[in-house]
């Protein structure tokens, strides 16, 4: 009740099929969220827990959340096969009014960032090419080549306002930090892909990636109180970085007579550095750099096709290192992400797909994983020296994962215009931690789900269900400790209608 969360949103498709050979597709999605109230976080793992969804903040806002997607898409499909796809991505996000930033009733500091439609709007445009080898029966040969490039621009404006009480902070009350950060970037990849039938029966498929990304940021701050003319505490300064990379990939497969498939691939993964925002504090540098992330990915699977289909089971055991792993981190007072590389992770585990037909109406699926995700390299930064945290796991990262699915499906005797479904759902979440010191944790907790559904032509009606059993737990919570609790169990109806 204490934000009256409510979502508009649309997906529209307009599509031309030009004849046997070119397609035109035009989509724009968009949504529009509004959050009354305050940012539902408790101040502790602890206040979160004893006190479950009851915030005590004094400061309401509404959040403004709006996302708008279009998109453009060519296709040709003859002995060559061409797409393009042209997309530009918006979304402006603010809050009408200053919202608390101190998660108490204490007026102590509140964070500002309604300074316009200028500021606090991502943009986004991309544009995407791929040319492929069409289908030919008796090809041993098959390739995909592309181009993709992008262009953002993120221009962030935010004020962190201290309010009566603000010197428990650091600051004098009544007055306000605010920072600028003029995002811009741009970056540009060249793929391609073979993949070569050796046998009757094993394929080798080999693929290369090549990506150039620059980035750039103006940043800056200043400090302003009532009767006296803006102080400058941080100058404008402008940063500039380039990032490129190879990014291999291989596949080796092999297809045995009875519907099964093993394979073992390798990938070596990328992900551009950046600048991170400038923030209101003179002490720090104006602006931080980190470096890129790279991994390499290995993975063995087998994908099982019995009883005539009507049981599938995909098993795969994967291992992964990352080198400068990318850690973003949440600052206060001002609220802002500042990602530093936090040294190396290795991860490995075993992931399992089952799905089984039952009679004519049953579907069963199982899906699960275990996983060890841990810092084999970490050094941060302490207040008497550095601080090691080897050994540490890595944050958001569940040891185990477990989804059991139960599905009835049937058309009801006396009309066979009427499909019923029903669907129950039982999830399993292992340990999960919040921050690098491994002291924010979450301990596994089960969340069991469930729908009930008529449908009759284009018209549906379903009651649904979810947390039944009321489990208590925390989905994401902050390094600085402050945490936001699951939703509770919650019941509804909906009605669909398909035209």
């Amino acid at each position: 009740k204490y934000d009256k969360r409510n979502t508009l949103l649309g997906n529209y498709y307009l599509r031309y099929l030009a004849d046997q050979y070119w397609s035109f597709t035009l989509n724009f999605k968009h949504s529009g969220a509004r959050n009354n109230g305050a940012f539902p976080l408790a101040g502790s793992f602890e206040q979160a827990m004893e006190e479950p969804f009851r915030l005590n903040q004094n400061t309401l806002t509404r959040m403004v959340d709006n996302v708008s997607n279009a998109s453009f898409v060519v296709d040709y499909a003859g002995r060559l096969d061409f797409s393009s796809q042209t997309s530009f991505q918006s979304n402006y996000r603010i809050y009408e009014d200053p919202i608390d930033g101190d998660f108490s009733p204490m007026d102590i500091v509140s964070i500002v960032n309604n300074y316009g439609k200028d500021w606090n709007k991502v943009n986004v445009w991309t544009q995407e090419f791929r040319l492929s080898s069409g289908e030919e029966e008796n090809s041993n040969f098959s390739w995909l080549v592309g181009l993709f490039g992008f262009v953002k621009e993120d221009p962030v404006k935010q004020g962190t306002y201290f309010g009566e009480i603000g010197d428990l902070y650091g600051s004098a009350p009544y007055s306000t930090l605010v920072t600028t950060n003029r995002g811009k970037s741009n970056g540009i990849a060249l793929f391609g892909q073979g993949e070569y039938r050796l046998t009757e029966r094993l394929d080798l498929a080999i693929g290369l990636r090549y990506d150039r990304e620059h980035r750039e940021l103006t940043g800056g701050g200043e400090f302003l109180m009532e009767g006296m003319d803006p102080i400058v505490i941080q100058a404008d300064t402008t940063g500039k970085v380039d990032f490129s990379a190879l990014s291999p990939k291989a596949v080796l497969s092999y297809n045995f007579p009875n519907e099964q498939l093993l394979f073992l691939s390798y990938s070596r993964g990328f992900r551009a550095g950046g600048l991170s925002q400038v923030t209101g504090d003179p002490s720090q540098p104006a602006l931080l750099g980190y470096e890129p992330e790279f991994s390499n990915n290995f993975e063995l699977g087998l994908k099982n096709e019995l009883l005539n289909k009507r049981l599938r089971w995909n098993l795969s055991a994967f291992y992964t290192t990352v080198r400068d792993i990318q850690v973003p981190q949440l600052t206060l007072p001002e609220a802002f992400v500042i990602t530093r590389n936090e040294g190396e992770l290795t991860s490995m585990g075993i992931e399992s797909e089952l799905t089984a037909l039952i009679g004519k109406n049953f579907m069963l699926t199982w899906n699960g994983g275990v996983v060890d995700a841990e810092f084999k390299e970490l050094l941060i930064a302490g207040e008497q020296d550095n601080e090691s945290l080897t050994g540490n796991k890595q944050l958001f990262t569940p040891a185990f994962t477990s989804n059991l699915i139960v599905q009835y499906n049937k058309t009801l005797d006396n009309s066979r215009d009427i499909q019923l479904l029903a669907r129950a759902e039982w999830l399993w979440l292992g340990t999960t931690y919040f921050d690098l010191q491994n002291t924010l944790r979450q301990d596994p907790y089960h969340l069991v789900n469930a729908r009930l559904g008529l449908q009759k032509g284009p018209i549906g009606l379903a009651l649904w269900a979810r947390n039944i059993l009321d489990t208590r737990y925390v989905d994401y919570a902050y390094n600085f400790g402050a945490a936001h609790l699951g939703d509770p169990a919650n019941y509804g109806i909906s009605v669909r209608l398909d035209f």
